[in-house]
């Protein structure tokens, strides 16, 4: 059916094989899989600012906690203990 002619051979010049930077990529798996994500959790653990229940609280301060305001959930009214 198809006749396939070769015009001319291949013609090694020294520059080695041609392909996948291997180095790189196993550096950029490194920083981006390993690092990266690391780095993040760090960084949201840190910056926790809120206190989330009264235990936190009284062991931050000594000062006597006068009232506490509940987080609504739903459709009722807030209620202070």
């Amino acid at each position: 059916m198809f006749l396939l002619k070769f015009v001319d051979t291949a013609l090694d010049i020294g520059v080695g094989l041609i392909g996948p930077k291997t180095g790189v990529n196993y550096v950029s798996v490194i920083i981006f899989g390993f690092l990266l994500p690391c780095l993040t959790t760090s960084i949201l653990f840190f910056a926790k600012d809120k206190s989330r229940n009264t235990k936190e609280i009284k062991k931050l301060t000594a000062s006597p906690l006068i009232g506490i305001i509940d987080k609504k959930n739903k459709l009722i009214q807030i209620i202070c203990f």
